[in-house]
């Protein structure tokens, strides 16, 4: 079992090469850096892009390199739980409403990665 870098039609990606039950089962594995160009594209349009944009650069810098199903509720939870407790640019409180919008950003993101699957 492993994890591989692969170049196909698709272009480059990675995947999980492993056996199951004797068969020899390899998935491919999306990143998060993926979803994120995907939602992107789609997002253009939306009037609040610039704001959403914000968003996405936050979840994008604490999520580099990461596949999809890397990401658990632990995981979640713990990067909640950090931007709650960071400050800002202008070293004020982070407040709990711009987080509530970084959930909900995530949450569009990974609905609309149900959808296209």
């Amino acid at each position: 079992m492993g994890v591989d870098k692969y170049t196909g039609k698709k272009g480059t990606g990675y995947g999980v090469d492993y056996s199951f039950k004797g068969k020899r089962i390899r998935d491919r594995v999306v990143l998060f850096d993926e979803l994120i160009a995907d939602y992107e594209k789609q997002d253009e349009a939306k009037k609040n892009y610039h704001n959403e944009r914000y968003y996405i650069d936050t979840l994008q810098e604490h999520s580099t390199g990461r596949g999809i199903s890397e990401l658990t509720v632990l995981n979640i939870e713990r990067f909640r739980t950090q931007r709650k407790e960071s400050t800002t640019r202008a070293k004020k409180i982070r407040s709990g409403a711009t987080v509530h919008r970084e959930m909900a950003c995530l949450r569009m993101m990974l609905n609309k990665a149900v959808k296209w699957s």
